[in-house]
């Protein structure tokens, strides 16, 4: 007995597996589409399957709000030429998305600065711009509380009188630490640290 294959034509898939009464490899076999899936006449973005015989994947494209002239570098969509000017990205999202991506060490700084700010502020604490890499090079890269060097990838910027306690967000009160030193520490009285 030859394998059962999908009747639709150019097609010839294998039913293996599948109910005896089977005829068709897929839905789209079964309702005769065939080739790539569907895409955008304007944008060549994907159509859903909630599209149905759709030509186009939004209103904004059906509309013509202009045909694609160059795609995102971030998440590789179309980006239409009314919006496409010199960007090499679809919008602000995707432009930050990859300077992060590309950025790393400069996005973990700007979230320690930005979360310690926010945290004196929300505590009326005094809040004075603190450069992580400044207090690296200040410090030598020593834990101020076990005294051994820190690793320069994962280190906490550690208030040394907590901000719990009425400590200021400032050069003056703020030192390396290993993050195991600084979450043992907590918000324990200054006295801990030698």
């Amino acid at each position: 007995m030859s394998p059962r294959v999908c009747t639709r034509d150019g097609c010839a898939a294998s039913l293996e597996g599948r109910h005896p009464n089977c005829l068709f490899c897929s839905t789209r076999c079964k309702r005769g589409r065939s080739g790539p899936p569907p895409v955008c006449a304007r944008c060549a973005g994907p159509l859903r399957a909630a599209h149905g015989n759709a030509r186009y994947c939004s209103e904004r494209c059906k509309r013509g709000s202009g045909a694609p002239s160059a795609v995102c570098g971030e998440c590789l969509r179309a980006i239409p030429t009314d919006t496409h000017g010199s960007s090499r990205y679809c919008g602000s999202r995707c432009r930050l998305r990859h300077w992060r991506r590309t950025n790393p060490e400069k996005t973990r700084e700007l979230a320690s600065r930005h979360e310690a700010s926010r945290r004196a502020r929300q505590l009326g604490a005094f809040v004075e711009q603190v450069e992580r890499s400044a207090v690296w090079e200040r410090d030598g890269g020593m834990c101020h509380i076990c005294k051994s060097p820190a690793d320069p990838n994962d280190w906490h910027l550690d208030h040394v009188i907590p901000l719990a306690k009425g400590g200021l967000h400032s050069y003056a009160n703020v030192a390396v630490s290993h993050p195991l030193c600084n979450l043992r520490k907590g918000v324990s009285a200054p006295s801990f640290t030698s």
